[in-house]
């Protein structure tokens, strides 16, 4: 066993006892134990048990994808603002406004990786295990079983065939024209499946400022349409048939997954939100209209009208807004003062619950919760620039002990940090780091650069008089 199988052997043992359990269950239900269909369905079993346990992070991955598609054009903006500007101080400008950017949307680049990050493994070992299933049912495995799979359950996947053709025989090595056929098939199926996957999520549900022509992220995602399913087409061809089986069924899976995502989900600013949006106006209507009746139902009941309570909640709220939170006071001379205060709290209620109503119909925007966690990128973000401004502070220092380089100021700079700099550099050319003999005062400082910048001027009106 090489070290590439070494390396895998935990998440082959891993997707062996899920291939068994399925298989399990399913002879368990009246399927045929032994060669069959069973081991076939276990492979869809472990698909869909895979593509259940990375659900969060496929959330994760749709969001990612559609608010990095969405922050495009501000992107550019930001690219275009420090375009020709390589210095130190520009690229790390950019880089911290480009990180406002990112948390002022909740985006993650990262986030749109990980779904395929997570599954590569799974594929490279599944792929492994079904190419060890000869050596484990000839008994010259390194190891006598992998996981529950021993040498008579290896021999039965191995015999196990979808239409005719055996799981663990790719196209390269098929036997047979008719495995050829299963194993073309299914290519162009996972090609297909790809396709349209990636098209419903790059292309579909998108404002038209995500999809336009100038917009990067757009025109990658539109060439990976295209160049994804020819990946998969030049590689389906060494793949054994049970790879495939999974890979197609995690794209058809994937498919419907969207699709109800989409639907459930669609992205501001598409035409599906917009419907959307009217559909949840229309349902927002009706609730309205049900909760004010029984509201005004409640209101009857006290014996107090709408208006009155209106009247009074008012009053209340302008008392506390000059500091008396004392209700009954408020509403002391009142004769109706415990019919009023119960109306208040119905109608507060109402509001309250017509706004989380608002709120879960995506008619209103919950107020945003103040994050208390950095993430990864920020954190790796902020260790960058502490190291740039120490390497900076190095060189800067090196450079006017040992006179070794000339200062440059940053075309960034403002005139009060450019005066700031120079004097902190003077500060560190004098001996004793400053404190010595030859150091001006402030008071020095500011009468040269005034009587310097009145030379400049008289210089400039001489020359305008000739």
């Amino acid at each position: 066993m090489g070290w590439y199988d070494t390396i895998l052997f935990p998440i082959k043992w891993l997707i062996a006892w899920i291939m068994y359990g399925v298989h399990e269950g399913l002879t368990f239900l009246g399927f045929s134990g032994g060669a069959g269909p069973a081991w076939v369905l276990a492979i869809v079993g472990l698909t869909l048990i895979i593509r259940g346990a990375i659900w969060p992070l496929y959330l994760k991955q749709i969001k990612s994808s559609r608010s990095m598609q969405v922050v495009q054009p501000e992107m550019m903006k930001i690219r275009e603002k420090y375009k020709g500007r390589k210095d130190q101080v520009s690229q790390q400008q950019m880089s911290q406004e480009t990180m406002a950017l990112y948390k002022k949307y909740g985006v993650s680049p990262m986030a749109s990786c990980w779904p395929m990050l997570v599954q590569l493994p799974i594929f490279a070992a599944l792929f492994r295990l079904l190419f060890s299933l000869g050596a484990v049912a000839n008994g010259t495995y390194a190891k006598p079983a992998i996981g529950p799979i021993d040498a008579s359950l290896a021999n039965e996947i191995q015999h196990s065939t979808f239409f005719g053709a055996p799981l663990s025989t790719s196209m390269v090595n098929a036997p047979d024209w008719g495995t050829k056929i299963v194993a073309l098939a299914l290519i162009i199926l996972m090609m297909l499946t790809q396709f349209l996957t990636m098209r419903q999520l790059t292309m579909k549900n998108m404002p038209a400022s995500a999809l336009s022509g100038d917009n990067p992220m757009a025109r990658m995602n539109k060439s990976m349409m295209y160049t994804m399913p020819l990946i998969m087409a030049f590689s389906g061809w060494a793949l054994p048939i049970g790879v495939l089986v999974y890979w197609a069924t995690t794209n058809i899976f994937t498919t419907f997954q969207q699709a109800f995502v989409l639907w459930r989900m669609p992205t501001p600013g598409s035409p599906a939100h917009d419907r959307l949006i009217e559909k949840n106006k229309g349902k927002y209507a009706t609730y309205r209209e049900e909760r004010e009746a029984e509201y005004n139902g409640e209101l009857a009941k006290l014996g107090v009208s709408d208006e009155q309570v209106k009247g009074a909640a008012t009053k209340i709220s302008k008392a506390a807004a000059k500091g008396n939170d004392d209700a009954n006071a408020v509403l002391a001379d009142n004769p109706d003062k415990d019919k009023l205060l119960r109306g208040v709290e119905l109608r507060a209620e109402m509001l309250e619950e017509m706004r989380q109503r608002r709120v879960k119909l995506q008619l209103e925007n919950e107020k945003p919760k103040p994050r208390t966690k950095e993430t990864f990128m920020e954190k790796m973000m902020k260790k960058a620039e502490e190291q740039n401004k120490l390497q900076q502070q190095a060189q800067r220092v090196s450079g006017t002990q040992k006179g070794q380089q000339r200062y440059q100021p940053s075309r960034n700079m403002s005139k009060a940090e450019r005066a700031a700099e120079a004097k902190r550099r003077r500060n560190l050319a004098q001996p004793n780091n400053g404190k010595g003999k030859g150091k001006l005062s402030d008071d020095e400082i500011q009468r040269r650069r005034v009587e310097r910048q009145r030379a400049a001027r008289a210089k400039r009106k001489k020359k305008n008089q000739k």
